[in-house]
């Protein structure tokens, strides 16, 4: 037994009595939100954790430490064409998988959750000769669209979490 109180203003109040081997759970239903960054592209939200795609990587320390995906990396999500109440989203629901809490919630091996979304391919979107990957400033998307997996941002050895902005035709 217990008592669960929420206000307005988001915040919300549990008061219960906790005894050996009880369990606490408590979920939320937290919308998944699109938002565009100041150089147009986009970036996904799940409340306050920024979300990256989740790719393989590998480590090499000569002549320099550096990080490189070892995955396919250049796509972004499909966006709908209609604005959801004033805003972006997604083209098709996200699907959420939720892992057995690790030890570390920011663990690259485990992270606690995964979104998986749907996506197109960015056909122009390349390697510079640094290795950095600067957003085309005109992209061109594949036709299907292909389910991507996307991790909070702390999960991640490659981090990209800012897209170029593609509706879903």
């Amino acid at each position: 037994g217990g008592q669960a109180v929420a206000s307005g203003e988001g915040a919300i109040s549990v008061k219960c009595i906790l005894r050996t081997g009880s369990t606490f759970m408590l979920k939320l239903n937290i919308p998944l939100t699109v938002t565009t960054n100041r150089d147009g592209s986009v970036s996904l939200r799940k409340g306050s954790l920024l979300m990256a795609s989740k790719l393989g990587s590998e480590e090499t320390l000569s002549p320099a430490p550096r990080i490189r995906a070892t995955t396919k990396w250049n796509f972004t999500p499909a966006l709908a064409k209609k604005l959801l109440g004033g805003s972006l989203a997604v083209y098709d629901n996200e699907r959420t998988v939720v892992n057995p809490m690790p030890a570390h919630p920011f663990s690259r091996q485990a992270p606690p959750f995964e979104l998986k979304i749907k996506c197109r391919n960015v056909m122009n979107w390349t390697m510079d000769e640094n290795g950095e990957a600067a957003l085309p400033s005109s992209p061109k998307f594949s036709e299907e669209c292909i389910e991507r997996t996307f991790v909070p941002f702390g999960c991640t050895s490659v981090r990209i979490a800012q897209f170029p902005p593609c509706r879903k035709p």
